[in-house]
């Protein structure tokens, strides 16, 4: 006797949700991986009168860029979004270009556990587009897919709910 499949919501596999805080996006993205987040601070050595050990305070602090991977969105904003970065004379035929400010935006990355539960809010401020590549083309699909999108970021924070 052939028995009934459990039916699972299409999503559930997308854990990390992303939402736009600066206002430029209005729907939500998600993807199912995200990686890269990091943050390096460069120790700084000098040696003061006749130390024998040198004394290490910490430097520049530096951020990775962060890659979230395999996602699906309800518009094509990332899209937008990069090509507006890319086509910065459009809009000032002039030569001025716009500014680099204008460009950027306050992303947060919601870790989400299986239950699609948000655990972890990680805020990103300042995020630009560094690479974007869409998926391979796929006629069976009428969502719009992201393979990856890589994002340069000035810092992060972290916070547990």
């Amino acid at each position: 006797m052939p028995t009934k499949a459990r039916s699972r919501e299409l999503l559930s596999k997308f854990l990390f949700t992303v939402n736009d805080m600066s206002g430029g996006f209005g729907n939500l993205s998600k993807f199912q991986k995200a990686s890269g987040l990091e943050c390096t601070i460069a120790w700084t050595e000098y040696a003061e009168g006749g130390a024998i050990a040198p004394i290490k305070e910490p430097g520049r602090v530096t951020f990775g860029n962060v890659t979230l991977a395999r996602g699906v969105s309800e518009d094509e904003h990332f899209y937008d979004w990069c090509k507006e970065c890319i086509d910065m004379l459009a809009h000032m035929p002039e030569g001025k270009g716009r500014l680099t400010l204008d460009l950027l935006r306050d992303l947060v990355v919601w870790q989400n556990d299986r239950t699609q539960k948000a655990r972890i809010k990680w805020p990103m401020y300042s995020c630009g587009p560094a690479k974007w590549s869409p998926s391979d083309w796929d006629n069976m699909s009428d969502d719009i897919q992201i393979e990856s999108l890589e994002m340069a970021l000035w810092f992060f924070d972290r916070e547990t709910q």
